[in-house]
């Protein structure tokens, strides 16, 4: 299936998350569904302006599709380890595809969501123990560095289209709905493509929701 094909039964979901709503924060996370990609990305909690960095890389990302060229632009306005610690450090996720695969890009933390062909829903999550691999850090000098000195690649990941219907991707916000009681409903409501259903079933139950929420699937 072509995501020509697909793209009319996309789902998109950006809700800001129960604690950043009551410490007066902007929310973090953000992401976009077009005829080619699947993104998400979540800005660092301790960048000042993480969600800055977030939302502009989406928008220059989602015209080029081309990470370095995107990444060439975000350092000509924010060049300096100040600007990338409070600017740049948001972790990645984007979904392609050709006739045979979908394919996964990351370089982060969050979820992979898994559609098979009996609508059964399965998620694999990244998880780095609260230190995710952000991309920017191959512009950070390493004396600023605990880990990845050697620098960040995206990885990538290959999903038949024999064993699966669809592939998106999800924030780590996401981890409050499959934990909770509602995680029925909210695979009920993914699977029929409902938006709207599923940002009531996050307002209604706000407070489960701890941090904020992407998912594009």
């Amino acid at each position: 299936m072509k995501m020509e094909e697909n793209i009319m039964k996309s789902l998109f979901i950006n809700k800001i998350g129960y604690e950043h709503h009551q410490e007066w924060k902007n929310c973090q996370d953000f992401g976009f569904i077009d005829e080619r990609t699947k993104c998400v990305v979540d800005g660092c909690s301790e960048g000042k302006n993480s969600e800055v960095g977030a939302k502009l890389f989406c928008h220059l990302f989602q015209q080029t599709h081309n990470i370095k060229q995107t990444f060439e632009t975000l350092l000509s306005l924010y060049p300096h380890f100040e600007d990338i610690k409070n600017h740049l450090l948001f972790t990645i996720l984007y979904v392609t595809e050709d006739e045979e695969n979908f394919y996964v890009h990351t370089a982060g933390d969050g979820y992979i969501l898994k559609q098979n062909h009996e609508n059964k829903f399965s998620y694999e999550r990244l998880d780095f123990d609260n230190s995710p691999p952000y991309y920017s850090y191959n512009f950070v000098p390493k004396e600023y560095l605990k880990k990845y000195q050697d620098g960040v690649v995206i990885e990538v990941k290959s999903y038949s289209k024999q064993e699966y219907k669809n592939i998106g991707v999800a924030t780590d916000g996401l981890e409050y709905l499959l934990r909770s009681e509602h995680k029925e409903s909210f695979e009920t409501y993914l699977l029929e493509r409902k938006e709207f259903s599923i940002k009531r079933l996050i307002n209604r139950f706000h407070a489960v929701c701890k941090d904020d929420v992407t998912i594009s699937f």
